[in-house]
């Protein structure tokens, strides 16, 4: 009886822990989505400027949580969200290009909430 109740202790422990971690990394990833979504319709709009500061907001806030995401996070996907920000700089704001890199930047970002989000395939 008291190895069942140390093992159910271990679990929920893991379940609390695997719930923490989707919880933070939605913490870090959404205001990186919402920011990048404001330099899209920000770049339409045609005000470049306030485009890229919402988007260095937005790498600096994907940077500021970077190493908490790298500790549980897979890291292709975070390797292609840290590649596209270094191609989006070559870009002027108000090109086409510069608003499709945006894009899949929110998709992306968009891929780590997912994997990361609690789910019953995530405990596997």
């Amino acid at each position: 009886m008291r190895r069942f109740a140390l093992g159910i202790g271990v679990l929920t422990v893991l379940l609390a822990g695997s719930l923490a971690v989707g919880k933070q990394v939605e913490k870090i990833s959404l205001p990186v989505v919402r920011n990048l979504e404001q330099a899209v319709c920000l770049a339409q709009e045609g005000a470049g400027e306030a485009a890229l500061r919402a988007v260095h907001t937005a790498q600096e806030q994907w940077h500021r949580g970077w190493q908490f995401l790298a500790a549980f996070a897979d890291h292709e996907p975070m390797d292609e969200v840290d590649d596209l920000f270094g191609a989006l700089r070559s870009y002027r704001p108000d090109s086409e290009e510069f608003i499709a890199y945006c894009r899949q930047l929110i998709q992306r970002t968009g891929a780590v909430i997912r994997d990361q989000s609690f789910s019953w395939w995530n405990l596997l």
